[in-house]
C-alpha cells in the first residue's frame, strides 16, 4: 500500500485530507472500503418503486434474452435461487418446474411476487400472473435484470453471490477542492 493510499472500513467516518501546500505536487488519494455482504432484505419503507427497466426490455440482454426463450428453466431456476435466498437450488427449482412443466407460470408467478415484495416494486399478485401466464420469458428476463441492476448475478447462484459480495472492493478517488489564494 502506497502512503496516499488509505483502507477505511465502512464504519469509520470518511477521512479528512487537507490541499497540498503552495507548488507541491499532489495526486488525488484512492479510498479502498471492504463493503459487507448484502442479502435481499425487506426494505422498511412503504415507497414503491418501478422495474429498473420494462417488460420488453428483452433485448437489453441479449444472452439471457437467448437462454430464457430457448430453456426458460434454467433462468427461472436461476432466480428463484437468488429469491429464496439459497434455500432452493437451482437444481430443486428445475425439478419443481420439470413436474409442473404444463404450468410452469404459476411457480414463476409466485417467484415474482416475491421479488416485488422484496423490492417494493409497484404491482400485484393478480398481474404478476397475468404477466407471466401471457409473457413467461419478457418476464422472466425483466426479473433477471432486475436481480442484476440490484447486484446479484443468478447465474452464478445465492452462495456464490454472497461471496463475490464478501470480497467486493469498492474502489473511489477522492479529490480535494483546489487551494486557492487570495488575489486584488
Amino acid at each position: 500500500m502506497y502512503p496516499h493510499q488509505r483502507v477505511v472500513q465502512p464504519t469509520m467516518p470518511p477521512p479528512i485530507f487537507h490541499p497540498p501546500l503552495h507548488g507541491e505536487n499532489y495526486s488525488a488519494p484512492i479510498l479502498y472500503i471492504k463493503q459487507t455482504p448484502v442479502g435481499i432484505e425487506q426494505q422498511d419503507q412503504k415507497i414503491e418503486t418501478d422495474w429498473n427497466s420494462t417488460l420488453f426490455d428483452c433485448h437489453s440482454d441479449f444472452n439471457v434474452c437467448c437462454k430464457t426463450t430457448i430453456c426458460p428453466w434454467i433462468t427461472s431456476s436461476e432466480i428463484a435461487e437468488i429469491v429464496y435466498e439459497g434455500k432452493t437450488s437451482k437444481r430443486e427449482a428445475m425439478i419443481i418446474i420439470g413436474f409442473c412443466s404444463c404450468c410452469m407460470w404459476m411457480y414463476t408467478c409466485y417467484n415474482r411476487t416475491t421479488i416485488r415484495s422484496k423490492f417494493n416494486i409497484k404491482g400485484s399478485p393478480s398481474l404478476d400472473c397475468v404477466t407471466h401466464a401471457f409473457c413467461l420469458p419478457c418476464a422472466l428476463c425483466q426479473e433477471y435484470r432486475e436481480l442484476d441492476h440490484r447486484g446479484f448475478d443468478p447465474s452464478l447462484g445465492w452462495f456464490e453471490n454472497l461471496e463475490r459480495q464478501r470480497n467486493a472492493v469498492a474502489i473511489y478517488t477522492v479529490t480535494p477542492p483546489q487551494h486557492e489564494t487570495m488575489t486584488r
